[in-house]
């Protein structure tokens, strides 16, 4: 079952960071919370990696627009939003990822 699970996932493109996971750990069958912790902590680790990436490509992407634009104040505006989404994405997947950690060394620390 989890075999034909990691090949399915493995065919479509972008998951195959979730099949790790799934392949690492086999913890889809969740017998205690230590697994649920790891695969938590996994998904957020990959999370965080993946953020990481497209938020440095997107604030690049936003600078060489800026750089670009010369005198076009539409290009410069365009330029400017995607700085600030970047920005504004770069703090999301941090906070998610800092939230998910506290939340799973709190599980770890009441399971003993």
């Amino acid at each position: 079952m989890v075999r034909k699970l990691k090949n399915a996932l493995l065919a479509i493109p972008g998951l195959s960071i979730v099949t790790a996971v799934i392949a690492s750990n086999s913890a889809f069958a969740l017998q205690g919370t230590d697994k649920v912790v790891n695969v938590v902590s996994d998904v957020s680790d990959a999370v965080l990696t993946i953020g990481g990436v497209i938020a440095v490509l997107m604030i690049v992407v936003g600078g060489v627009m800026y750089m670009v634009s010369r005198d076009n104040m539409k290009r410069i505006l365009g330029a400017k939003e995607t700085l600030k989404n970047a920005a504004i994405g770069t703090i999301i997947v941090f906070g998610a990822t800092f939230f998910l950690k506290v939340i799973t060394e709190i599980a770890k620390s009441l399971n003993g």
